[in-house]
């Protein structure tokens, strides 16, 4: 089914001015759409890379699918270095450049796709800690750095967060260290890479103000988590033997939804 859907949208993306076919799943039109409006400002490099880095993308989604499927376990390294794909940063990155023309050898430059890979790394520690208390609650999270790291370090929950805690600041670093590498590339070129550059270090930034003024991982208490940094443990969501993922009946919980449940174990 992923793989499937998968198609469905790099079609779409491929195709925005294509009918889509009748009883197809509503995301290959929702797609369409999209990027038939998005096309109609993007520049032509952009739109190049979003498709670039959002097959990329995709592709690692099929592979997601399948570690959940066999149930098999990463290494951090692995973990990370599938991640650093199926986080969506990447073709999340490339609303940045809309408006620029950054040439394939800008775009590629050794530089910065190091300082485009350290913000990936950020916002995979970032996203990974925010979303860990709902997913543990789902039994959602063996997809999870901390859940990986506890498994390959042998360490508990606050061992993981400070591991990743450590790991989040020399990422930090290195981005700070190569933005001095940043080349000139002439002076047309250089206030669009300036830019993007910005741009690049705002995402995690704007990740976290999303992460807790959305409801997403933290229901309508993210701000009072955010101030607080004190976040209640969620309670096991209890499966029951017709639960299913079936693409027809799959739910997704709120938070205060799987909050409910505590109040309805402890009367």
């Amino acid at each position: 089914m992923v793989r499937e859907m998968v198609d469905i949208v790099l079609d779409a993306m491929k195709h925005p001015h294509k009918p889509r076919p009748r009883g197809e799943v509503v995301l290959g039109e929702i797609t369409r759409q999209f990027w038939e409006r998005g096309i109609k400002t993007a520049s032509l490099t952009s739109q190049k890379h979003m498709l670039s880095t959002l097959a990329d993308f995709l592709e690692s989604l099929v592979e997601q699918a399948a570690d959940r499927d066999e149930d098999r376990y990463r290494t951090v390294e692995e973990y990370l270095r599938r991640r650093r794909q199926n986080v969506g940063t990447k073709p999340s990155c490339v609303p940045l450049e809309l408006g620029l023309n950054l040439a394939d050898e800008v775009f590629h430059h050794p530089v910065l796709v190091e300082l485009t890979d350290y913000i990936v790394e950020i916002i995979i520690i970032d996203n990974d800690i925010v979303s860990f208390n709902r997913e543990q609650a789902l039994g959602d999270d063996r997809y999870n750095l901390l859940t990986v790291a506890m498994r390959q370090y042998n360490t508990d929950f606050d061992g993981a967060v400070a591991w990743a805690a450590q790991y989040h600041a020399d990422i930090e670093r290195k981005f700070l260290l190569t933005l001095m590498r940043v080349p000139s590339c002439g002076s047309k070129m250089d206030q669009q890479v300036y830019t993007y550059v910005c741009g690049l270090a705002n995402w995690p930034r704007c990740n976290e103000c999303w992460s807790f003024e959305g409801a997403r991982y933290f229901g309508d208490k993210g701000l009072e988590y955010k101030r607080t940094r004190r976040v209640p443990l969620l309670p096991k969501v209890v499966k029951t033997e017709n639960d299913s993922r079936r693409e027809d009946d799959v739910v997704i919980s709120l938070v205060e939804e799987i909050e409910d449940q505590r109040s309805l174990r402890n009367p």
